[in-house]
């Protein structure tokens, strides 16, 4: 069985393809988990981080066809298959420049907030995971995200205004609830770039409350990470050019396997 899981928050610049990126690293490769597993990444952020950031720039400027074309042509649904392209730790469906057109079109479109999990449903091959990584507004695509993975992760910093823009996200999944009758999981938060400090502490103290201590996973703020990103790869992957940035990279690591852990265990 494929799961699904949305890794959302209706405010840019919060880390959430950062996550993205090694959540599905975690679980393609990590050495802490009992077992790789297959794992497709879909960049649906028209801002295409993901994309760009794993080496793949060519695919988001590319002239050949994009998740705009194939979205926009309920025919061409299965030309899905024909985007994925692989990366050493996992497969990628990449993002396209295209697709800040698309976001408009698609509320001219039947079935709106529908149409991307109707094209994941097209993909032939059978990922044990599927992680979509959401635009960060609540417009079609962000909607499309959660209504296909009825399962969401979401990803804030520690300051008061990404926790607003967070109740603010909680909203629009009841509201999508409610519209399509259908229930959308909580798996947990992720929050980013956790500094000491007494902000951060009473941030995450209303994580705590909310999310559950247990469901709520801190990332450092680490030149690891842009380490490996300038390596086109995850924290898993990444060669580290001094014993001091390996040990940040562990650190890091560690924290993604429990996260990876606690996915597994909420898919299990």
């Amino acid at each position: 069985m494929t799961h699904r899981l949305s890794i959302s928050m209706q405010k840019g610049g919060v880390g959430k393809s950062t996550t993205t990126i090694n959540l599905a690293g975690a679980l393609a490769v990590s050495e802490g988990l009992e077992e790789d597993s297959d794992v497709l990444v879909v960049d649906a952020d028209p801002q295409g981080f993901i994309t760009i950031t794993l080496g793949l720039r060519e695919y988001y400027v590319s002239e050949d066809r994009s998740l705009y074309d194939i979205m926009t042509d309920i025919d061409r649904f299965d030309e899905v298959n024909d985007l994925i392209v692989s990366h050493s730790e996992f497969d990628v469906l990449p993002a396209h420049g295209s697709n800040f057109q698309l976001e408009r079109e698609l509320w001219s479109l039947s079935r709106t907030q529908e149409r991307l999990g109707m094209v994941l449903d097209r993909i032939e091959h059978d990922y044990d995971y599927v992680l979509i990584d959401s635009p960060p507004n609540m417009g079609p695509l962000a909607d499309g995200a959660l209504l296909a993975a009825r399962n969401v992760l979401f990803v804030s910093r520690a300051d008061p205004i990404a926790t607003f823009s967070m109740n603010l996200l909680t909203q629009e999944i009841n509201q999508l609830e409610r519209e399509f009758q259908t229930d959308i999981g909580i798996i947990g938060a992720v929050v980013n770039a956790v500094t000491r400090n007494n902000i951060s502490e009473d941030r995450l103290e209303w994580f705590h409350k909310n999310i559950g201590e247990e469901h709520t996973f801190t990332i450092p703020e680490t030149v690891a990470i842009e380490g490996a990103f300038a390596q086109n790869h995850s924290i898993y992957t990444y060669e580290p050019e001094n014993r001091h940035r390996e040990q940040k990279a562990e650190e890091v690591r560690e924290t993604y396997d429990g996260l990876a852990r606690a996915v597994e265990d909420y898919f299990a």
